[in-house]
């Protein structure tokens, strides 16, 4: 990952403005909601990448009580540590985070992956798998590539890709990678745009052509460890 893009006026651009974009935070909160949440409100809890906070402190207001958001991004951390709550924010490598083994139940990782190369992909999964518990879950929310937008980001038809979208990866290698690395597929999920109008015939279309569809959110479980050393798909 690039840390030098990563500065105060990254930030200052991409979330310290979002009070003015409350549609577009009604609607990112609505989906990520719908993905994935632990019945019990005591559940441990990773924000893996959680920037400044907004999903960890959507969770609080839920009733969860046992929350970690982790960053590699001092300001980020910074910012997030400016709100009085009980979420323990730290400034960590999600790769190398620290943590004993088996600690959480649950780790999301929100729009974070479209931002490491496929090799840093492969430790963050390793990682994750030592640190969940057993049937434990993975949950990632990303951009499809296949979308109309993307397609045209990445040809510079008109959009221009995204600061820091250095990878924006396709479901066939996330399942792959998730499979030779100890997880467990439980759902894929794709959702519409929030673009009014064009979403609705996005939201007929998105299950049968790839074209509809904005984002990916995967819910895998942790159904082995890793051993010590063992391959996790780059070869």
């Amino acid at each position: 990952m690039n840390k030098s893009l990563y500065d105060q006026s990254y930030y200052d651009k991409h979330y310290l403005k979002r009070d003015n974009r409350l549609f577009l935070e009604r609607y990112y909160n609505k989906k990520l909601l719908s993905i994935y949440l632990p019945k019990k409100k005591n559940a441990v809890i990773l924000d893996s990448g959680c920037g400044t906070g907004r999903f960890c402190f959507l969770l609080s207001k839920l009733g969860y009580t046992n929350i970690t958001g982790i960053d590699n991004s001092k300001i980020a951390i910074e910012v997030c540590n400016k709100h009085k709550s009980n979420i323990k924010f730290m400034f960590k490598n999600f790769v190398s985070t620290g943590f004993n083994n088996n600690t959480f139940d649950v780790i999301y990782s929100i729009d974070t992956i479209e931002h490491i190369t496929m090799t840093t992909f492969l430790d963050f999964l390793k990682e994750a798998n030592r640190i969940l518990a057993l049937n434990g879950r993975l949950v990632i929310y990303t951009p499809n590539p296949n979308h109309l937008f993307e397609r045209m980001k990445k040809h510079n038809f008109i959009l221009k890709q995204e600061d820091g979208h250095i990878d924006v990866k396709e479901v066939p290698r996330l399942e792959e990678s998730l499979n030779k690395n100890g997880f467990r597929i439980e759902k894929i999920q794709f959702f519409e745009s929030h673009i009014p109008v064009f979403n609705l015939i996005e939201k007929v279309f998105l299950n049968k052509i790839p074209l509809f569809r904005r984002r990916t959110a995967i819910v895998a479980v942790t159904s082995s460890p890793l051993e010590e050393g063992a391959s996790n798909g780059k070869n």
